[in-house]
């Protein structure tokens, strides 16, 4: 029995050697110190949360109070297919969130019938970049002048390669979270281009480093520098209980500032980020030779400029039973499902949102989406792998 127990764990340890595991996301972390990269300033300066989240809530809360309405009748729109962490963010700022359908086969809006959730309590609507795939935010941009709304563009998964880059929501919220295109680990920023809107911002207070919260914050950092690599990675994805990538609602318990060591590595990670090669444009040029009739291309369609980096390469395959099969025969490259279901059916929300509302496109989309891993140790020769695979599983021979 010794023995066995001993055979077997010589043999998965060799197997961990032999395959290497890839993550779905993630870059390393840079601890190196230094200035903030230009690209991040809007007209006014950004304003720095402990979290994306924390972020966003500012942004509601400010819209609240700019609209002079009170808070508990205050609305705010979203995508009925997003990440929970917009309903908490909405959630502490007290307003109510509606979700709106996406559009057939897109992670956008059904500009058409956008404005139909709009109400006298309405105070803004949420435009996601859903892992690079901008919204349409001009049109939504227009409606919002019309009804007198605000626009928050939530760039959460997204972070602009130019210094040239012209934000275009009223509150723009890019995240510093594990996982992001800039990561910290942690940490969040509202850009805006309005003084006015700037000053109705909660101003947290910048927290000082303590010697022993620093040490603990750069411990943190290289252990996760080191489980990110790929054979580790494939070590520690194998452990139970740790529930890697699961959808999990978490209520935002506070709005707190980053302090002055988070704050002083955004420069850094953010120019490395910059200069990063990324596979977007491969993933592009590769997808375009595999056509089939249940392979529908998001980027492809998309009706904003195609983006030139993305966080995760979308596809969906319109066969349940093929597209698990081919996330689940692929994983240990990378591919991966995102949110199980659409918000109003994902697990801690049924008591916030309407959970008998169907919202057609996005439980379509969500169960046909498969993402594609575009980080840093993602190279050419893994995407042919995955593309092979794909081409496999979808029968096709040439």
């Amino acid at each position: 029995m010794i023995l066995d127990q001993n055979s077997y764990s010589i043999t998965f340890f060799c197997q961990i050697l032999v395959n290497p595991s890839f993550r779905p996301v993630g870059n390393k972390v840079l601890l190196d110190c230094g200035t903030v990269d230009n690209a991040l300033l809007g007209t006014t300066e950004p304003i720095f949360y402990q979290s994306g989240t924390a972020a966003l809530s500012s942004s509601v809360i400010a819209c609240i109070q700019l609209k002079g309405i009170q808070t508990s009748q205050a609305e705010v729109i979203v995508p009925a297919y997003a990440c929970p962490d917009l309903i908490s963010a909405i959630v502490f700022s007290g307003a109510k969130p509606v979700p709106a359908d996406i559009c057939k086969n897109s992670p956008g809006y059904l500009i058409s019938q956008l404005e139909c959730h709009i109400s006298s309590r309405t105070v803004a609507i949420i435009a996601v970049n859903f892992l690079g795939i901008a919204d349409q935010l001009s049109k939504i941009k227009v409606i919002c002048q019309y009804h007198n709304l605000f626009l928050i563009n939530d760039s959460a998964q997204w972070f602009p390669s130019s210094k040239t880059y012209r934000w275009l929501g009223d509150f723009n919220i890019v995240s510093f979270g594990r996982g992001k295109p800039v990561s910290l680990l942690h940490g969040g920023a509202v850009i805006t281009n309005n003084t006015e809107n700037s000053s109705a911002l909660l101003k947290p207070i910048t927290g000082e480093s303590k010697v022993l919260d620093t040490l603990l914050k750069i411990l943190k950092i290289r252990l996760y520098n080191l489980v990110i690599k790929p054979r580790v990675y494939a070590l520690i994805r194998k452990l139970p209980g740790l529930n890697i990538g699961e959808t999990i609602y978490k209520p935002l318990d506070s709005i707190n500032g980053m302090d002055v060591y988070e704050k002083q590595r955004i420069g850094p990670n953010i120019r490395e980020y910059q200069a990063l090669q990324n596979v977007t444009s491969y993933w592009q040029s590769q997808l375009l030779q595999v056509t089939h009739t249940l392979l529908i291309k998001p980027v492809e369609d998309t009706k904003s400029e195609v983006p030139s980096r993305l966080l995760r390469y979308p596809i969906l395959i319109k066969d349940s039973k093929i597209r698990d099969n081919f996330c689940t025969q692929n994983r240990e490259l990378g591919v991966s499902f995102l949110y199980p279901k659409p918000l109003n059916q994902l697990e801690g929300l049924s008591s916030l949102l309407n959970s008998k509302k169907v919202y057609p496109n996005a439980s379509e989309f969500c169960d046909q989406l498969v993402t594609l891993p575009c980080h840093e140790d993602i190279t050419e020769a893994t995407v042919d792998k995955i593309i092979t695979s794909l081409k496999s599983h979808l029968g096709i021979t040439s």
